[in-house]
Order: C-alpha cells, then structure tokens, then sequence
C-alpha cells in the first residue's frame, strides 16, 4: 500500500475519520461505485464573502488590463469595446469552467453562473473606464496631433 493510500474498512468511516484524514487537504475518495474529488477546509476558514470580494478584484484587474487594450483602438466605439471585453469573457469563462464542468463534473449551471459574473464583472469595470477616459479625453488629457520642435 502506498503511504498516501488510507484504507478504511465499509462502516467504519466516520465523520471524525473522515476530518482526521482530509482535513486541509486536496484529496480523492474511491469507493466500489464512485469516485470523488475532494477539497477540504476546516469550516472557520470557509468565507464566501472573502472568497467573492478577492474573485470580484481579479475579475477587475483583468478587465482594467483587457480595457487598456481596447483604449488603444480608439477609432472603434464604446458600444464596440463593450461587446470585445463580453466576448473575451464568455472565452475565458467557457475556458476556465469548461474545464471544471468537464473534468471535475461540476454541474453546468455552475459554470453558466460563474461565466455571467465573469461578463458582468468585466462589463462593469470596462464600462467605467472607458467613461473615465472619455472625461480625461475631453479635458486634454489625452490629445492627438502632430508633436513639432518649434523650428520650422
């Protein structure tokens, strides 16, 4: 038997078994019929509020980048740079949970909920950059033109 191999007689796993073996770890749990993926916190640990709050950052910091990219496409509209930052976030939603759907058999509502966050937060986030750059663009912030030396 391999020393990560923890054999538990039928019955005789119980709830205390189970923490004492699983506890903080990332782990695999085979019985006769099924197979499970196991991720295993203690229950203080569990924030959802903390875990929404550092996903809506990330979301956030990827979408201020993603925006950069489409503030340097001037020449297309806001309505436009909208409808780039929600297809590249149904990719990289379908990317990411597909994967989870896929391989982990996490349900597909999941994932469908995770990809309209995804977009959402995206949207957001590019929608009011791109509100800033236009206040910062009307104040001469930004300018266009030609850059002369002064001589002539």
């Amino acid at each position: 038997m391999s020393p990560q191999l923890v054999a538990a007689p039928s019955g005789q796993f119980t709830t205390a078994r189970f923490d004492e073996v699983f506890a903080g770890s990332i782990a695999t749990l085979a019985t006769d019929r099924t197979f499970s993926w196991i991720v295993s916190v203690p229950r203080e640990a569990y924030r959802p509020a903390r875990y929404f709050a550092g996903e809506l950052a990330t979301q956030f910091l990827v979408a201020l980048g993603l925006t950069a990219i489409a503030v340097m496409m001037r020449a297309a509209s806001r309505s436009r740079h909208l409808q780039l930052v929600a297809t590249i976030a149904v990719l990289a939603g379908v990317a990411t949970y597909g994967t989870q759907v896929n391989w982990w058999g996490m349900p597909a509502t999941f994932a469908a909920g995770m990809v309209a966050n995804l977009v959402a937060g995206w949207l957001v986030a590019s929608w009011w950059l791109g509100r800033r750059g236009d206040r910062n663009f009307n104040r001469g912030g930004l300018t266009t033109g030609r850059v002369t030396t002064g001589q002539v």
